[in-house]
């Protein structure tokens, strides 16, 4: 008998194991897709707000450092990626040693178009600052960069633009105060509300909240703790809190049950269930933790337990015929 030999990896990257249903034969490689973003210099106050809606969990850390902003609040969910630079950071060019002033402080000056006596000396070194360029202005560019500049570890090309996503980008919004730089409307939660006007960059957390959605991810957490503290006696031993807060937009906690005939199952098979799965939280007995994206609670439960409910059956099926082979057949 042969042992089994694990077979010839393919290059890494979109070209590995089973790519052939989405690549034409002999493909090649190509490079990483990934664009670098330009830094944005300037001590402009301005309050800006750039949104992109989509559906996947959001990667705007990816691409924001590279704007140079010292103050930059991420807006995240599963819909909609955001960011809001309440002003942008001067840029400091560094320029020769002190010590060689005599000879390389003027052709520094000369490139950047400064006399050598306008040069700042900084940690020994001579430099100058870099005045910005308005917003107005460079918001246009950065934007299609910022878009362009996200990494995702899968991600498909949706239209005749080339821009590859991990879903389709539906809308994209840029506000400068109350100036419109791109896009007219934000949208509001995926059932109830449609097209939402942000007026301003700094109204845009509260016009969303009006329209049922809370773009704050950190507030999102808050709310399904205390939903879960509230019931009590909850446990998340899958580590799926995380991933839930970015599933939801409206968060809502509920407390369901489940048949107790279901109770003579391994508990880590029950557990395992609902958090591999369904990414419920267990409670203690029959009881679980279910965090819902709005909706009328007595029906969103109901139908929660019934998915659960189905899937348990085929877990009790699959432990049953488990323990009847015996632990050799399953050897």
């Amino acid at each position: 008998m042969l042992a089994h030999v694990q077979p010839a990896r393919r290059a890494r990257r979109d070209l590995r194991d089973r790519a052939g249903s989405v690549h034409r034969t002999r493909a090649q490689a190509r490079p990483r897709r990934r664009r670098g973003v330009s830094r944005i210099a300037g001590g402009k106050c301005r309050h800006c707000c750039l949104r992109s809606g989509q559906r996947s969990s959001p990667l705007l850390r990816a691409a924001r450092p590279r704007l140079s902003c010292p103050s930059l609040r991420a807006r995240t969910s599963g819909r909609r990626i955001a960011d809001l630079p309440e002003r942008t950071a001067d840029e400091w060019v560094k320029g020769p040693p002190e010590n060689l002033r005599e000879r390389a402080a003027a052709g520094f000056a000369k490139k950047h178009g400064v006399a050598v006596d306008e040069l700042e000396l900084r940690d020994g070194f001579l430099g100058l600052t870099v005045p910005g360029r308005a917003l107005r202005e460079v918001l246009p560019e950065q934007i299609d960069r910022i878009v362009r500049g996200f990494s995702f570890t899968k991600s498909m090309r949706w239209d005749e633009s080339g821009i590859r996503f991990a879903r389709p980008v539906r809308w994209v919004l840029a506000k400068l105060d109350g100036e419109t730089i791109v896009g007219e409307t934000s949208f509001g939660h995926r059932f109830t509300h449609g097209a939402v006007e942000i007026p301003t960059a700094a109204a845009y957390a509260d016009a969303l909240r009006a329209a049922d959605v809370e773009p704050v991810a950190e507030e999102r957490r808050r709310l399904i703790v205390e939903g879960l503290d509230a019931i009590g006696g909850w446990s998340d031993p899958g580590g799926k809190l995380a991933e839930v807060v970015h599933l939801v937009e409206k968060p809502i906690v509920l407390e369901s049950r489940f048949d107790e005939r279901f109770l003579q199952l391994p508990e880590r098979v029950i557990v395992t269930t609902m958090q591999s799965h369904q990414r419920y939280f267990p409670i203690e007995g029959n009881r679980f933790g279910v965090v819902a994206n709005g909706g009328q609670p007595d029906v969103v439960s109901a139908g929660h337990t019934q998915v659960l409910e189905a899937r348990l059956e085929d877990a009790t099926f699959t432990f049953e015929r488990d323990v009847a082979a015996g632990i050799d057949a399953l050897a």
